[in-house]
């Protein structure tokens, strides 16, 4: 009798016992998948920071071929051909890397000469102030100084990577040659190596990912045009040293979001204040560039892009730290297009489509 109790007992236990082993086992495959994603998260963030140059120069290239396929498309359609296309676009693309090399490097060794001036011209203001404001200047004297000093030795920084990056930018172009010779076959490659339903599959992810890319490089850089026109306007009208080097900055820094509006402004506004040791004068400036910055930012821009890249704010700041730290400038230039393709890919996959919403703007 006890026997026969037994085993209804164990009958009555055993799916409760089934499903408990089943939680188990799925719990046991996620963990082990997450496991498996740190791994491969931290062996591709070890690479991309071992072999920093090659990837970097690799990944411009792939910017500049979305930035210059619509002068592509353009040409054919007007009847000129591939060939000749891609030769155009490259002579532009040499002549251009060539011309800001020439100028950015003639602005930088100039600037490296005379920074101590500028840096003793800021001592001497700073000196002058504390002497008509003496609490003012005991209570926050020094850390204004010392936060001016660095802001100075930020841009100095930053024109030393821009410097030494354009001295590269062979390599680039060497990967932009092929990267546009081999676009035309990509379609076909990827139609002979898989059935045709997944084949199609992918063209639709690529192209997705190419639209997004492509209007938004190109909104980013008429914009950029516009800002850099713009700041070589207010740095002449006030006789800001070197006011193409930061209308060149300010389209460059155009293309990093948030931020790259305060680095564009923060540059001739601080040289302003040490060449000519007036407050007035900088606020001026100051101003001009501000509202210069915020019209194209936050009014004009938005109405022409409207919500191509959405993606939440949150991820953009979390995507430009994390750039940023691996590769700098060109990192920060580089991260909201890296992550419109991780978006992209993320959205037209089944299983990682909820990780695409979270990373939306909806």
């Amino acid at each position: 009798m006890s026997s026969t109790d037994d085993q209804g007992r164990e009958a009555v236990a055993s799916p409760d016992t089934h499903l408990q082993t089943r939680d188990l086992t799925r719990f046991q495959r996620r963990l082990s998948l997450l496991a498996l994603s740190v791994i491969i998260l931290v062996g591709m963030v070890y690479l991309l920071r071992e072999f920093a140059t090659v990837f970097q120069h690799l990944f411009v290239a792939l910017f500049l071929s979305y930035m210059i396929m619509p002068v592509y498309q353009w040409l054919a359609r007007r009847g000129v051909p591939s060939l000749l296309a891609i030769v155009l676009i490259l002579a532009g693309v040499v002549a251009a890397f060539a011309a800001l090399g020439v100028l950015v490097g003639n602005s930088f060794n100039d600037l490296a000469t005379k920074l101590p001036h500028y840096q003793d011209s800021l001592s001497e203001m700073i000196e002058k102030a504390a002497q008509r404001f003496p609490k003012l200047a005991r209570s926050i004297g020094e850390s204004a100084g010392a936060e001016l000093a660095t802001g100075v030795q930020l841009v100095h920084s930053a024109l030393l990577g821009l410097s030494d990056f354009l001295s590269q930018a062979f390599l680039v172009i060497i990967y932009l040659l092929f990267i546009l010779a081999e676009r035309a076959g990509v379609a076909r490659r990827l139609a002979s190596s898989f059935p045709p339903e997944a084949a199609r599959h992918v063209q639709d992810v690529v192209r997705a990912i190419n639209a997004s890319i492509t209007q938004y490089i190109v909104v980013k850089t008429v914009m950029g045009l516009v800002a850099g026109a713009l700041t070589t306007a207010v740095a002449l009208a006030f006789g800001v040293d070197y006011a193409a080097l930061w209308g060149i900055l300010a389209f460059l820094f155009n293309y990093i979001p948030y931020l790259g509006s305060i680095l564009a402004t923060l540059a001739p506004v601080l040289l302003s204040l040490v060449q000519y040791q007036d407050v007035w004068t900088t606020l001026w400036i100051l101003i001009a560039l501000f509202v210069m910055q915020i019209a194209i930012g936050y009014l004009i821009e938005p109405r022409i892009a409207g919500r191509t890249l959405d993606l939440s704010p949150l991820v953009i700041i979390v995507s430009l730290a994390f750039w940023g730290s691996l590769w700098g400038i060109v990192g920060m230039v580089l991260a909201v297009p890296l992550m419109v393709v991780i978006r992209a890919i993320l959205e037209n996959t089944l299983a990682t489509r909820p990780l695409a919403r979270l990373l939306s703007n909806a």
